[in-house]
């Protein structure tokens, strides 16, 4: 269940504003008092008083001042945002339950972007990305073409689906990263299936997981959920790079970044050595499997055809 609170900008300002004024007198009331002459213990204890206030009250208004700037995600240009909202999502891990506020912007409902904009989104001109390129085509060969060869019975019935939610097809080919197409496929952090999706976040998109069924295995329901959480991700982050990074790490881990540093991008993300390796790697690795899925030919692997998602999966296991 998510919960949206209005952000109250105009009080937050008045917090501020008073503050920083409180600050400002407190400095000329210190300073008019040093210049009194007094001598010592009166004089010292009077030092002592003033240096404790000033510093409290530093620290009130730092603490403000990051409680503001935690509320200013990126308002990225290429999403429209109707009203800046703090959305609170309930999100269970593996031991605990836990609640976690993040500060997202509300997208404009008024349509979707065509899928020629969308790939303008997605820049796989990079070192990073040709180097993974020239990774698959040699170390990496048989592990990725046995997943394009794989993949063929899922791509077209899980581009249909995006296409539905609106997303760019390319996100069809991002199984071959998370699970190598096998729908059965278990990581040692617990997620399930294509899409690698955790129990806490495939119960959000209405999966059903308990002892009996894992609906994350099945391969309609998870893209569906795993369609919804990208989209719910793009709403989120405004860029389909930092959206992938979020749909690695955790969409808080990318918040809180964001939350230093409003105006960055991936690229700086990754740059300044501030995203765990895995995920630094996540984004380019993609973007060089879709350059190769698209085009398997030009890269020297065999020719993928379609087929479709209800094909028996045991062999997948």
């Amino acid at each position: 269940m998510v919960r949206n609170l209005r952000c109250k900008p105009s009080m937050d300002a008045l917090l501020w504003i008073t503050l920083i004024g409180a600050y400002v007198l407190y400095i000329c009331l210190w300073t008019r008092n040093l210049a009194r002459p007094s001598s010592g213990v009166r004089a010292a204890r009077t030092r002592l008083r003033m240096r404790t206030t000033s510093t409290v009250l530093i620290l009130a208004v730092v603490s403000l001042g990051s409680t503001i700037t935690g509320c200013a995600l990126p308002n990225q240009p290429h999403t429209a945002a109707r009203a800046w909202t703090f959305s609170t999502a309930e999100m269970t891990s593996t031991n605990q339950d836990r609640e976690l506020l993040v500060c997202i912007h509300e997208p404009s409902r008024t349509g979707t972007a065509s899928f020629g904009a969308h790939r303008a989104e997605f820049h796989f001109i990079h070192p990073r990305v040709t180097l993974f390129v020239a990774r698959f085509e040699s170390d990496g060969r048989g592990s990725l073409g046995t997943a394009l060869s794989r993949s063929q019975r899922y791509v077209h019935d899980i581009s249909t689906i995006l296409r539905e939610e609106g997303l760019p097809p390319e996100l069809a080919y991002l199984p071959l990263i998370e699970s190598a197409f096998r729908p059965l496929a278990v990581s040692p952090a617990g997620a399930v299936g294509l899409w690698q999706l955790l129990a806490s976040t495939g119960r959000h998109y209405g999966l059903r997981i308990d002892r009996s069924v894992d609906e994350r295995r099945d391969p309609v329901k998870s893209t569906r959920a795993a369609a919804k959480y990208l989209k719910d991700l793009h709403a989120t982050f405004g860029d389909w790079h930092l959206s992938l990074a979020a749909y690695n790490s955790g969409e808080h881990a990318i918040a809180r970044l964001l939350a230093r540093r409003p105006s960055v991008t991936f690229w700086e993300l990754r740059q300044s050595g501030h995203l765990h390796a895995e995920t630094a790697d996540f984004v380019p690795k993609f973007l060089a499997a879709v350059q190769i899925a698209e085009s398997p030919e030009a890269h020297g692997f065999d020719a993928v055809t379609e087929g479709s998602l209800r094909d028996d999966i045991a062999g997948d296991a």
